[in-house]
């Protein structure tokens, strides 16, 4: 059996190579050292491939986690779509730019019921001025 080491990161892995995949030799003397042989060459290819795409894997989920990378889909009403949301937006896209914005600009009475079907991952709309004698609160939404 052959074995192919390379380097991920500061650790080093081993790669057993079954002779019934690979039969030919990786590297070849030299008077120099090792070079690797045209197999050698493919497989330290495709394992720096393999590399960069756990590494941006890895990069991706971190991102995910920490609420770096996402879509947002956020609802507003009219009254309330041009006051402070863009500066919210703004701020949020250059703090983390890998996230993406939807912004659907909703009547009021279309927001809650959006919110709660998961269309709207958030939903902010202006309350009214005026004092309401009989309001009613919709606890449905926990």
């Amino acid at each position: 059996m052959r074995v192919a080491a390379c380097a991920f990161h500061e650790r080093t892995c081993l790669i057993k190579v079954d002779p019934p995949l690979i039969t030919a030799k990786l590297v070849t003397r030299t008077p120099k050292g090792v070079e690797l042989t045209a197999v050698g060459a493919a497989l330290l290819s495709h394992a720096s491939k393999l590399r960069l795409a756990r590494d941006d894997f890895a990069r991706e989920v971190a991102d995910l986690a920490h609420g770096r990378a996402g879509h947002l889909r956020i609802g507003a009403s009219p009254s309330n779509a041009d006051v402070g949301l863009p500066e919210a937006c703004s701020r949020l896209l250059m703090e983390a730019p890998k996230i993406t914005v939807n912004v659907a600009v909703l009547e009021n009475d279309a927001l809650l019921p959006a919110l709660r079907k998961g269309d709207l991952d958030i939903a902010t709309q202006q309350q009214a001025s005026y004092r309401i004698e009989k309001l009613h609160t919709d606890h449905g939404c926990r």
